[in-house]
């Protein structure tokens, strides 16, 4: 027996009418330089196709123009681009749009994450500021440490005493296991991240003390003659770290009590 099926057509009133389909590109992490400029798309199929609302989100907030005229937002049909320019460290962050047509508000389901590059902030510690030359505590460690910056890890960092470069190592510490009176001096330090070099940071000094050099004694008079006075004069071409201002005159083993300012 035969059977007659009746289908009823399909009227353009009976279209499938749905708040939009959005979505974000690039989506995930996109990794960008400090003062550079990055392009995100808020993409969207949508029936119908007269958007009247297209809103972007960072972190969850509305964006919003400012002051500054380094956002941009361009239309087209079936998206819209937001530009970024001269990008900062405080734009890092989850970008979202929501699209709207006369049936709802679509969300966009894909996010772009904005991870923005800029060089590290130094600081610079000194294990101790004050050694003796010879020494138990002559044992230095000078250490870079970064205080921000993206990424906060080094590559390289550059070490300086009084503005000279003095080594460029792969770690942050830089260790003088003896400390002597050539080590004395002001320090400072760069560090190198992907986003480049740091400035320098206020300089540390390292003061090592250490004791005057070798004495000699100087005859004023070409001859000594008994009975006459005659006057020795005690010359240190180093005074010392700090400087030595007292000297004391010996006779073999006696110490005779005759002192007084050095001299060189």
């Amino acid at each position: 027996m035969l059977q007659f099926i009746n289908y009823s057509p399909v009227h353009s009133a009976d279209v499938i009418r749905d708040p939009p389909a959005v979505f974000v590109t690039p989506d995930g992490t996109v990794t960008v330089q400090e003062s550079s400029t990055v392009n995100i798309t808020c993409v969207f199929d949508a029936n119908p196709p007269d958007v009247t609302e297209i809103v972007w989100y960072k972190d969850s907030n509305l964006l919003q123009r400012d002051t500054t005229q380094r956002l941009e937002t361009t239309r087209h049909p079936l998206s819209a681009v937001l530009a970024l320019y001269n990008l900062s460290r405080q734009d890092s962050g989850i970008y979202t749009c929501h699209v709207r047509n006369a049936f709802g508000r679509g969300n966009s389901t894909s996010s772009s994450i904005l991870n923005v590059l800029y060089p590290q902030v130094v600081g610079l510690h000194v294990s101790s500021s004050v050694v003796s030359e010879g020494g138990d505590n002559s044992a230095v460690s000078l250490t870079c440490e970064a205080i921000d910056g993206n990424p906060r890890n080094f590559t390289n960092v550059r070490w300086y005493r009084n503005n000279e470069l003095v080594n460029e190592t792969a770690e942050p510490v830089l260790h003088i296991k003896h400390a002597n009176r050539h080590h004395g001096g002001n320090y400072s330090c760069e560090g190198r991240n992907a986003a480049g070099w740091s400035l320098r940071p206020k300089s540390e000094e390292l003061v090592v003390h250490y004791t005057p050099g070798p004495s000699s004694i100087l005859q004023q008079q070409d001859l000594a003659v008994k009975g006459r006075a005659v006057t020795l004069e005690c010359r240190v071409l180093d005074l010392g770290h700090p400087l030595s201002t007292m000297f004391e005159w010996h006779k073999g083993s006696t110490v005779l009590n005759e002192t007084g300012h050095c001299c060189t």
